[in-house]
């Protein structure tokens, strides 16, 4: 028998890869879209206080939003979680007025006097005063709706003045024997009152700049006459 014929290698065309260029690994999952973590955000608000919270649905959200339900679901996995970040969104900005200040701390009285007038003014806001009537009524039926607003309403904006406060103690510059109860009552003294009341009852529109800051400033002149270590009157512009 004659030997096999020896095949000799095709040559390849100029140009040509040895081998094919191995398929690119996927890198890690981009990051939610915050965009349209806003756009369901405002959608939520809207669906809350149009419909109220039994009635609002994932899928009105996602339709208003200009998602997928399925989109929803992957920023916030119920309905309870999405109505606190919502809360917690409104909330936000009226914390983030401490960090925008250089040290709080060292001028405390204008600390407290910013906290207080951009809370206060949130609070005192037509769509936040819809939000309250609407717990006043759905909370009862359901629990997790109550706590989710406490969680991410009351909660975060005493924390934040605590730390604050607990600051402002540790730099020798107030004297409390029982912070969060201080906390307590100079948010109290500052948010309710006939004006609120009569608001919340529709009885009158929010109030002026002027009457917040006025409001406030009585506030933190009684806190720190009863805290500071120098009777408030230090730093007093």
């Amino acid at each position: 028998m004659s030997p096999a014929p020896v095949r000799k290698p095709r040559r390849k065309a100029p140009g040509t890869a040895e081998t094919a260029a191995p398929t690119p690994r996927r890198g890690p999952g981009r990051p939610k879209d915050e965009e349209k973590r806003q756009a369901i955000l405002s959608a939520a608000f809207h669906q809350f206080l149009e419909r109220g919270y039994a009635a609002a649905s994932l899928e009105a959200v996602a339709a208003e939003a200009g998602v997928s339900k399925m989109t929803v679901y992957g920023h916030f996995h119920d309905k309870p979680t999405l109505f606190g970040a919502v809360v917690a969104k409104g909330c936000g900005t009226v914390t983030a007025t401490l960090s925008e200040l250089p040290d709080p701390p060292a001028d405390l009285r204008r600390a407290l006097t910013t906290y207080g007038c951009s809370f206060v003014a949130f609070l005192r806001k037509p769509e936040v005063l819809q939000i309250d009537r609407l717990l006043a009524t759905e909370a009862p039926q359901h629990p997790e709706l109550a706590k989710a607003f406490y969680d991410s309403g009351p909660q975060v904006v005493q924390a934040a003045l605590i730390d604050l406060l607990e600051r402002a103690q540790a730099q020798g510059r107030v004297a409390i024997d029982d912070i969060p109860a201080a906390a307590d009552l100079l948010l109290a003294g500052w948010c309710h009152g006939p004006q609120w009341m009569a608001q919340r009852l529709g009885l009158r529109g929010p109030p002026s700049e002027a009457e917040i800051r006025d409001r406030v400033t009585r506030g933190v002149d009684w806190f720190l006459k009863a805290y500071a270590t120098d009777g408030g009157e230090a730093r007093r512009p």
